[in-house]
């Protein structure tokens, strides 16, 4: 089988309060089951009673936690995931992801939102390995600083993952994933001074709405991988068109009642 792996910012901003209504919770179900994903990495989510929510809406076997990133962040931002438990499990010790911050680097370097690091193994017969995924969302505003930031996902912190070794001796396919407010392009430019050229970030598709107008406008939602370690690995990204499968073409409706941003898919076969 293949195993689909979801992102979405669901742009807190927009939500005053955790009711968040039926028309939210039930995009979230429709887009899980029509797209078939095993795992969904969520942004901007502020609690985990959010996430506890979200579940009490998906079928029981569906599991999901929060993680909040550390001091010296912007804002309360933080992450979730949620895994369809027959198909992946988070195989960690404390069997839940963590915000990750052991990484060795210069305070101008550190990450103002650590990412949110989950470790997730196939259920039963799968295949023998595990998808480290590093959940992010990157400080918006300055080329200079999101450089920095893109550089330091896709170089030190993304090899600190991938390099590791655990007591079931699984080989790692590890992706970074989220919101970059970095353009797919721009983050590809960056040097072996500032990242690791091997990891390249896929999904140019354009995936944050128009303030005022219909339409999209900026590509700030990408996955990242190891693309020499993992060039035999097929896979495909994809923009799901949100808007209008789900809200008939409405932009404004979208925007009020679930995010300015659609999700995207990574496919690994």
């Amino acid at each position: 089988m293949s195993y689909r792996i979801g992102s979405l910012n669901i742009s807190k901003r927009n939500h005053k309060s955790m009711d968040y209504g039926r028309d939210f919770f039930g995009f979230i179900y429709e887009v899980i089951a029509d797209e078939g994903f095993v795992i969904f990495a969520l942004q901007e989510v502020l609690k985990q009673a959010e996430v506890t929510r979200l579940l009490t809406k998906l079928p029981k076997w569906w599991r999901g936690f929060y993680g909040r990133p550390t001091a010296g962040t912007l804002g309360d931002y933080g992450f979730a995931y949620l895994w369809d438990t027959r198909f992946v499990v988070e195989c960690s010790k404390q069997r839940e992801p963590r915000i990750f911050t052991e990484y060795k680097q210069s305070v101008d370097l550190r990450m103002d939102r650590n990412p949110y690091y989950g470790r997730f193994t196939p259920e039963g017969y799968g295949p023998f390995y595990e998808f480290r995924l590093l959940n992010i969302h990157l400080r918006p505003g300055g080329i200079v600083q999101s450089r920095k930031e893109c550089g330091l996902m896709t170089g030190l912190i993304h090899d600190a993952i991938d390099g590791r070794r655990y007591g079931n001796n699984r080989p790692a396919f590890t992706v970074v994933l989220g919101d970059y407010n970095y353009s797919c392009d721009d983050c590809n430019s960056i040097t072996s001074e500032d990242g690791n050229p091997n990891v390249i970030t896929i999904q140019k598709e354009l995936t944050t709405l128009k303030k005022e107008e219909d339409g999209y406008a900026s590509s700030y939602d990408h996955f990242s991988y190891n693309s020499i370690k993992h060039a035999t690995v097929p896979y495909h990204v994809s923009r799901i068109e949100a808007v209008r499968k789900y809200f008939q073409g409405n932009y404004k409706k979208y925007k009020e009642l679930v995010s300015d941003h659609v999700p995207i898919k990574l496919e690994i076969f």
